[in-house]
Formats: structure tokens, sequence, C-alpha cells
């Protein structure tokens, strides 16, 4: 009779806690997007998706494209962490501290990965979330404006090298730049302001600061001036 009553339970607790597992709520991040070689663009099939116990959960195919679904707890902030592995290639691993959003969230990723016999690019990945209504052709659209984006800053280290120069034009277009950002600007004649005393035109203001003392700037809309630049605290 013990023995009965024991048995019974057992079987009780354990359908409690198989019961209380299967209604644990999660919400569902759903992820697309396209992995590329970092230095060309072109797609690469193949790319395998870990996530943070290395469970394997997604392949892209042979343009580069992949989907795959992630579950986070209900409630609170959202972590995960994401590995992309392709032989040739040197590991990416994409780490994501979101907010608490409600329900279920739709992103696309972009990834470029590192060719491990090509040194002139690096790795790199663009996130844009709220992509619910995505597709190929705009997934491609999208991976041409990064590219752009890339190509450009790549022209802009360029025109920085051997020099300290904070003012600098790169293909026509005039630009304010720190060690680790840019301003665009619309002429040489716009004015900068140096900590909030002095106003100096784009085109003096080689002769009057050198980039690397920039501690800080920013665009301003004071009727007179184009961005504040500060090198001191």
């Amino acid at each position: 009779m013990r023995k009965s009553i024991f048995a019974q339970t057992i079987i009780l607790i354990s359908f409690l806690v198989i019961s209380i597992s299967s209604n644990a709520e999660t919400r569902k991040i759903k992820l697309t997007g396209l992995v590329v070689d970092a230095e060309s663009y072109r797609p690469i099939e193949n790319a395998s998706f870990f996530d943070a116990d290395d469970n394997l959960v997604g392949t892209s195919d042979q343009t580069g494209f992949f989907t795959l679904k992630l579950n986070v707890p209900e409630q609170g902030e959202m972590f995960f962490s994401l590995k992309v592995k392709k032989n040739g290639y040197e590991n990416f691993t994409q780490n994501e501290h979101w907010g608490d959003l409600e329900g279920n969230t739709n992103a696309t990723f972009y990834f470029g990965l590192k060719n491990k016999k090509l040194r002139k690019s690096e790795s790199f990945s663009e996130l844009s979330l709220n992509s619910d209504n995505f597709s190929i052709d705009k997934m491609k659209s999208d991976l041409k404006k990064i590219a752009e984006k890339r190509d450009f800053l790549n022209e802009i280290e360029k025109a920085k090298t051997g020099n300290d120069n904070p003012y600098i034009i790169v293909d026509g277009r005039h630009l304010l730049v720190s060690q680790s950002g840019y301003i665009e600007l619309k002429s040489n004649n716009d004015l900068i302001i140096i900590n909030n005393e002095k106003y100096i035109s784009a085109a003096h203001l080689n002769e009057n600061i050198s980039r690397k003392k920039i501690i800080s700037m920013s665009t301003i809309d004071d009727g007179k001036g184009t961005a504040v630049i500060f090198t001191r605290k």
C-alpha cells in the first residue's frame, strides 16, 4: 500500500514538473539575413549558425540567405548570442542585449565574414529591427547600401593617413573628422565653434587645431555654426 502511494506521488510530481516545463512562456526572435564575404560581398553558402549553447540553429543557402528562430524568456531584457562559422573564414560572434520588447520580434542581420587568406577587410555585422516584411531583393538593396557606407569609411581612413587634419574632403564631400567619427559639412565655409568660444571656418580649421586633440564633437543649429568641437573637458 505504501509502495502504491509512493509510486503515485512520484508520478504526480513528474506530471507537475512536465506540466510546468511545457507551460513555461518564451518569446521568439526570428532572424533573417544574408551572409557574405566581407571584401567581395559575394554570398556565402552553408555558413552555420550556433546559439550560446553551441546548438546548430540554421545555415545559409546558395544566395547567402538564412532564417532561424531563438527563444528568450517571456519577460525582462533580451540577451542572446549567435556564432557564425564557415570553413575558410574567421568565426564571428554576435552578442546582443536588447530591451524588454513585448511579444515576438523580427530582425534582419547582415554578416560579412573575413576570409582567412585575405587581410584587407574586417568582419562586420549590421542589424535592422522590425523587418517582418523582408524580401531577398530588399535585403540585397540594403546590403548594397552597407557596402557603399563601408567603402566610404575606408576612403575616410585613407584620407586621414599621414596627417592630423580635422577637416578633409573625400569624394567631393566636406568632412569634419575625429579619431573615431565624422560629421558631414556643406562646404569649406561652414563655421565650426571651438570649445564654445570662437568660430573658425572649415577652410582654416587645419591651421588651428589637430585631429588628435578633439575629445568630442557634434552638430549644432545656432543659426551660425554647423558643428562644435571640444578639445578639453
